[in-house]
């Protein structure tokens, strides 16, 4: 899990699945990018606040044009909030 701008984290689903990780970084959003739906991996214990999962393949002829704005605007209100946020996929 890497910070890349105040509050926005870059990692894996590995880092998303590492309570440890996840608190020590205060992980309040998740946005998951993955070509399953709606992945249940979290604890209730160390389950963000807040999570979006876009259902896309990773493959070169998969659109995510089509879900940019919802993403930015995901992002900017856990920046807005000073809350930290998890990009994974």
């Amino acid at each position: 899990m890497s910070l890349i701008l105040p509050h926005l984290y870059l990692g894996s689903l590995r880092d998303r699945t590492n309570k440890d990780l996840m608190i020590k970084n205060q992980i309040k959003r998740v946005l998951c990018v993955i070509d399953v739906p709606d992945v249940i991996i979290d604890k209730p214990d160390s389950k963000p606040a807040h999570i979006l999962n876009i259902q896309a393949a990773d493959a070169q002829e998969q659109d995510l044009a089509q879900h940019f704005e919802q993403a930015v605007d995901f992002i900017h209100q856990a920046r807005v909030a000073h809350e930290n946020i998890l990009v994974h996929w």
